[in-house]
């Protein structure tokens, strides 16, 4: 009857449910959790610096514009020495389908070192189209026009992606960790409360030993039982120890987790109900990552084929030659603007070899995009 009233006493606490918490305080333990998690913050700075590296993808498309400023120095025994100064400015535009686009306006002023300073001023200016021979290769032509400005969003879902498969797996292991602790905490209060049982209850067994109702045998069984018991809460103690460091790498305080395995376990089951966590975020990354390789692959086809040049350049011309001052060189050259120069040409490099490799890219690429539908 008494052993029956110990372990009455040793099982009431283990019914009951500790101080309740709200979820704004499970809320606060995420945060913590993942500003402290080192593997976490470690995919963070990673998403960051993707963020940077990716940047330039997202503006490729906008003509990307420039000055070149240079100076250059003559000197010839026939002829006077000469300082050239010249500022060019241009753009360069990538368009799709591998076409690009590019102007420059190249204006100089040469100055002359002769006893009386003479400056004259030059201005040229020509664009060049570069547009791949599409029908060389009709199939990539498509899938390029249809990839337009595909490559930073792809970028960018893959870096979002890996970052949400590392938050998933800190507050995974933050489950792990602290629900392994609060076990613990929870196994060593048990056997503790045994221990103590089992001190009273050897005091009972001398007692009745010594009046005869306990045998020899069956006291040495009790005392192993209790030995067995002590070293059981020894090892106990071991493990909550280290599951305490764990809780310690994760930024929390085992001494502030005033929390019950119970509460713990009812929220986080509500929370994985209530936050839609997609098991399969690793196989997104994965699609998307051969979206950028077929989208890498085409970039590669499209540069194989041949290309039309299309170049234009415009010379104007001026009754004024040079002049005794820089600003009047360039005003005086506009004021005695003649006629405008113009070329246009068009060019193109096509093999007449039949085994060179840009007339197999067609069918590469079909190859490649039946491998990458599957």
């Amino acid at each position: 009857m008494k052993k029956i009233f110990f372990m009455c006493i040793l099982l009431f606490p283990l019914s009951l449910s500790a101080e309740s918490n709200t979820a704004e305080d499970h809320i606060e333990y995420v945060q913590l959790i993942t500003q402290n998690d080192p593997l976490y913050l470690s995919s963070f700075y990673q998403y960051q610096l993707s963020l940077l590296n990716i940047r330039p993808s997202k503006f490729e498309w906008i003509p990307q514009f420039f000055i070149a400023p240079a100076v250059t120095y003559t000197d010839d025994e026939t002829d006077p020495k000469t300082h050239t100064f010249s500022l060019n400015a241009g753009l360069s535009q990538k368009l799709p389908a591998g076409m690009t686009l590019s102007a420059i306006w190249e204006q100089s002023v040469e100055m002359a070192s002769t006893d009386d300073l003479k400056f004259a001023y030059i201005p040229t200016g020509s664009a060049t189209l570069s547009m791949p021979v599409f029908f060389a290769a009709p199939s990539v032509t498509g899938d390029a026009f249809s990839n337009f400005m595909n490559r930073y969003t792809m970028q960018k879902r893959i870096a979002e992606t890996e970052l949400e498969i590392a938050r998933h797996k800190s507050i995974a292991r933050a489950l792990s960790s602290v629900n392994a602790w609060l076990i613990q905490n929870e196994l060593c209060s048990v056997r503790e409360r045994l221990n103590e049982l089992l001190r009273l209850q050897a005091e009972d067994d001398t007692e009745l030993f010594r009046h005869g109702r306990l045998s020899l045998l069956d006291l040495s069984a009790n005392d192993k039982k209790r030995h067995d018991s002590w070293y059981e809460l020894l090892e106990s103690r071991k493990a909550l120890l280290s599951a305490s460091h764990q809780i310690a790498l994760l930024g929390l305080d085992p001494q502030t987790l005033k929390i019950s395995l119970q509460d713990w376990t009812t929220y986080w089951e509500q929370y994985i109900e209530g936050y839609s966590i997609n098991t399969s975020l690793s196989h997104m990354v994965e699609l998307y990552k051969l979206d950028l390789s077929k989208d890498t692959t085409i970039a590669s086809a499209i540069t194989s084929i041949p290309t039309f040049e299309y170049s234009f350049s415009v010379n104007p011309s001026s009754d004024m030659t040079d002049s005794p001052a820089f600003l009047r060189s360039v005003k005086g050259f506009w004021n005695g603007y003649t006629e405008l120069g113009w070329s246009f040409s068009v060019s193109c490099n096509i093999p007449l070899s039949p085994w060179d490799a840009r007339y197999s890219v067609n069918s590469q690429y079909k190859i490649n995009r039946y491998i990458y539908m599957i």
